[in-house]
C-alpha cells in the first residue's frame, strides 16, 4: 500500500548551470530527467515528465517511471504523492487518476491538491496534509451542490491556498459554478444562477478555465449567456459580493482596442494576471495586471521583444493548462515571436520584461528543443519548467529550476 509517506531519492548530481544564449542572469538546476531513479523502485529510471508546479520551494509533477505516479518533494528528494497503488482516503477504493494528466497545485504550508479518478467518489479532489492524503472537505462527487438542486456530478480544477480549495463543480439540470472548501464545508463563490456584472439581468454561463485562490480571494473567469460578455472577477473565499477586474468592453491599455475574450488569469497576493484578446480585431492578444493598482499592460502582440528592435510576440497560449504564472508581483509566461517563432520563457517585474530561457538555447550541453511550463510555475526567486533536450536516439524529457537574481529568496524547506 501506498502510504503517501516520503519514499526518498536523490538525483546522481544537482546541475547547477548557465543555460547558453540565455539571459545572463539566470542559473538553471536540473531537477529531474533520464537518468532520475523512481524512488519505488530505484533501479527503474524515470522517462516522461509533466510540467512541475512550484510552491515555498516544493515542487509536485507528474512523471513515469515503474508506471505513472505524481511525485512531490524538494529537489532532489522525492516521494509519491499518490499513484495507481495509493488507497483512498475514503479506504473503499485506490485510484486510477492518470486518464489524464493531472496538474498537482501546492500551497504555502506544502499541502497539495489535484484531481484523481476513485472507484467509490469519481473524479474527487485530493489534498495532502502532515504526509496523510485526504479527500477535500465534501469534495466529491454525490455530494449536497450548496445553493443548488441535487447533487455534483464532476469536480476539477483545483486551486489551493492555506489549506482552502478553490474549484469547479458542476450538476444535473446544466448546473456549474466556483466553489470554496475548508474544514467549514464548500461555499458557493458563483454559478449559473448569479447575475453576470453590469448586465442587470444576463446570467452566468459557462465557467471555463481553472479558479485562483490567495490571501482568501477567490479569482474566476466567466462568460454571461449572450456568450458575447467575459469577465475576470474575484471574490471573498467565505463568499459574498464580486469585483469585477475586467471585462468585454474595458479599454486595453497601451493599445485602441477594447476588451473581447479571456482565455486565461492567474491570481496571487499581489494582484491579478490575464491575457484578453481583442474585440475587433481577432489576431490581437495581450497580457495585462494589476499588479501594483490600475490595470497595466505586460506585453501585447505589437510589443517588441527584448533585445530585438524588429520581432514582436506572437503564438501567444490560450486555455486551461496555458503556461502562465504569478507569485509576489512578478508575472512568468510562455510566447513565441515573429522573428524566429521560437517559444520562450519571459519574467515579468515593475514593468520590464526579461527573457529566461527559449528554444535553440543549450542546457546542460544539450539543446533545448521545446519548453513548457505549468499554471504554477513561480514561487519566491524560482521559476520551474519543463525543456525536451536533443539527444540521440531520442529526446531527454527533463525539469528544472531557474533562479531569479534579486527576487525575493525563495526557503527550501523540507515538508513532513
Amino acid at each position: 500500500m501506498n502510504t503517501g509517506i516520503f519514499r526518498s531519492f536523490s538525483l546522481a548530481a544537482i546541475l547547477a548551470v548557465q543555460a547558453t544564449g540565455a539571459f545572463a542572469q539566470f542559473t538553471f538546476t536540473l531537477a529531474g530527467d533520464n537518468t532520475t531513479s523512481d524512488p519505488r523502485v530505484p533501479s527503474q529510471l524515470m522517462f516522461d515528465y509533466q510540467t512541475p508546479s512550484i510552491s515555498a520551494g516544493k515542487i509536485a509533477f507528474y512523471g513515469y517511471g515503474f508506471g505513472p505516479a505524481v511525485f512531490a518533494g524538494v529537489p532532489p528528494t522525492y516521494s509519491v504523492f499518490v499513484d495507481f497503488n495509493t488507497t483512498s482516503p475514503d479506504t473503499i477504493s485506490s485510484y486510477n487518476p492518470f486518464s489524464t494528466y493531472p496538474q498537482p497545485i501546492i500551497d504555502e504550508a506544502g499541502r497539495i491538491a489535484m484531481v484523481a479518478l476513485t472507484g467509490a467518489h469519481g473524479y474527487a479532489e485530493l489534498y495532502q496534509e502532515s504526509g496523510v492524503l485526504k479527500l477535500g472537505p465534501a469534495t466529491f462527487p454525490g455530494q449536497t451542490i450548496p445553493n443548488g438542486t441535487g447533487n455534483f456530478n464532476t469536480l476539477r480544477m483545483p486551486w489551493i491556498s492555506n489549506g482552502v480549495l478553490a474549484l469547479y463543480g458542476d450538476g444535473s439540470s446544466s448546473q456549474g459554478g466556483i466553489y470554496t472548501s475548508s474544514s467549514l464545508g464548500l461555499t458557493r463563490i458563483v454559478d449559473k444562477a448569479t447575475t453576470f456584472p453590469g448586465t442587470g439581468s444576463s446570467l452566468f454561463e459557462s465557467f471555463y478555465t481553472r479558479p485562483g485562490i490567495a490571501n482568501g480571494t477567490v479569482m474566476f473567469l466567466g462568460s454571461a449567456q449572450s456568450a458575447t460578455l467575459f469577465g475576470v472577477f474575484t471574490a471573498p473565499a467565505t463568499g459574498g459580493s464580486l469585483t469585477t477586474v475586467a471585462q468585454s468592453g474595458d479599454a486595453l491599455p497601451g493599445s485602441a482596442f477594447t476588451l473581447g475574450t479571456l482565455p486565461l488569469a492567474r491570481s496571487s497576493n499581489s494582484g491579478v494576471t490575464f491575457y484578453a484578446t481583442a474585440q475587433t480585431s481577432s489576431s490581437f492578444t495581450g497580457l495585462y495586471t494589476n499588479v501594483g493598482g490600475p490595470l497595466t499592460k505586460i506585453m501585447d502582440t505589437s510589443t517588441l521583444i527584448p533585445g530585438s528592435a524588429t520581432a514582436t510576440y506572437t503564438a501567444l497560449p490560450g486555455g486551461i493548462t496555458s503556461p502562465l504564472g504569478m507569485d509576489a508581483g512578478q508575472v512568468v509566461f510562455l510566447a513565441g515571436d515573429t522573428e524566429s517563432s521560437n517559444l520562450a520563457i519571459y519574467y515579468w517585474k515593475s514593468g520590464t520584461v526579461t527573457r529566461v530561457i527559449k528554444k535553440g538555447d543549450t542546457l546542460g550541453g544539450k539543446t533545448v528543443t521545446s519548453l513548457d511550463m505549468g499554471p504554477q510555475p513561480i514561487s519566491g526567486n524560482k521559476i520551474a519548467f519543463k525543456a525536451t533536450l536533443s539527444n540521440s536516439p531520442s529526446d531527454i524529457q527533463s525539469i528544472w529550476i531557474a533562479t531569479i537574481p534579486g527576487a525575493a529568496v525563495e526557503e527550501w524547506s523540507h515538508y513532513e
